[in-house]
Parts: C-alpha cells; structure tokens; sequence
C-alpha cells in the first residue's frame, strides 16, 4: 500500500527554483566582481548587491501575496511593512 499523495507537494517549487538561481547568479557576480577590473568589476558588485538584496524581498512580497489571498492581513501586512524597511531606508539616505 503506497503513501496518498499531496496536491499541495510542489506548490513551493517554483519559489525554490528562483532563490536557487538567484545564489547561483549572486555568486557568479561575486566572482566576475573578484576577477574583473573597472567598470566591469563595479556593474558586477551592484549587480551582487542588488540580488542579495532583492530576492529575499521578492520572496517576502510574494509570501504577501499568498497570506492576502489565504486570507491572513494580519501576516500579509508584516509582510508588507518588513519589504518597506529597505526602500524607508534608501528615501532616508537620499
């Protein structure tokens, strides 16, 4: 007799999928940041940068995103207002 199966099994898969490739691509930058010289070293760090900080944002929007439509405002609104920190911190360092 065999386990029932989920339908729920791969409903985090695609967001695996892009925090992996992320990585890859924020190491890829890090490296080509190391090895690089000039301009092409400093669009490789912003480019690291920018995925470190990113992804992880993207995931928290779209863990919104998914608590709104489950129907937990009270989650989805942290969620919202943890994605706000770093743009509440770039209009105040400006």
């Amino acid at each position: 007799m065999s386990a029932p199966s989920d339908p729920r099994e791969g409903r985090y898969r695609p967001m695996s999928r892009l925090l992996r490739s992320g990585l890859l691509l924020a190491a890829a930058a890090a490296v080509a940041t190391l090895l690089l010289d000039g301009p092409a070293a400093e669009v490789a760090g912003i480019v690291m940068v920018a995925l470190l900080g990113g992804i992880p944002l993207l995931r928290v929007t779209w863990l919104a995103g998914r608590w709104l439509r489950r129907g937990d405002p009270r989650f989805a609104a942290l969620a919202i207002l943890v994605a706000a920190i770093p743009l509440a911190g770039y209009l105040l360092g400006r």
